[in-house]
């Protein structure tokens, strides 16, 4: 794919509509956990946002911002206790996707094609970094397990997307609203730029 030295109105517009995708994920949920059982057929989830965690539990029906219910339950299999001060990319996630919207917006006004491209490309290699952080934050609360816990469990690997059954709960990883918009905003990048070249190309 030949990247357009100057993008056509058209794909500047486009870039913008990407740009407009992305701000929202500030402030909507970028993964969901949710946990369910026989106790809880509603499930206990869990959604985790730029800058902080809340938890919606279904025997009240309120949601708070600590983990209490998930926290007091992993008490019991001898998994750290979660806690949202000990996340350092909340100080900084949400200013990190500000950044990306505003780099698309400039990239939508500058209209050249290479500072599009190198745009998207960082934006690519973000999401990348924020899966593999996730991954490990997974990995460290399945397998660093208190050996006097109440119930003896496997290290376990908690599921980054999809589900795991853990004794009588099953958990569900799903990405939250934030992510699926972010990756409307990836997937729109590589397209337009296609579009563009492919246009370049038959004029």
């Amino acid at each position: 794919m030949i990247v357009p030295s100057r993008l056509s109105k058209r794909v500047r517009i486009l870039i913008f509509v990407a740009a407009l995708l992305i701000i929202p994920a500030i402030f909507l949920p970028i993964w969901t956990i949710t946990l369910v059982a026989p106790q809880y057929p509603q499930g206990i989830k869990m959604s985790i946002y730029a800058n902080k965690l809340t938890e919606y539990n279904p025997e009240t029906g309120m949601t708070i911002n600590t983990p209490r219910l998930i926290n007091g339950l992993n008490h019991y299999i001898g998994m750290h206790e979660i806690r949202p001060n000990e996340f350092k990319e909340f100080r900084w996630l949400p200013y990190a996707i500000l950044a990306f919207s505003v780099l698309a917006l400039v990239s939508a006004v500058v209209g050249r094609g290479l500072f599009a491209t190198l745009g998207w490309i960082l934006f690519i290699l973000f999401a990348v970094f924020m899966i593999g952080d996730f991954y490990r934050w997974l990995y460290e609360y399945g397998h660093n397990l208190n050996p006097q816990a109440a119930i003896k469990i496997d290290p376990y690997m908690p599921p980054a997307i999809g589900w795991k059954q853990l004794a009588n709960f099953k958990v569900i990883s799903l990405p939250g609203s934030g992510s699926i918009l972010m990756f409307f905003a990836a997937v729109l990048g590589p397209i337009i730029l296609w579009l563009e070249s492919r246009q370049k190309k038959l004029s």
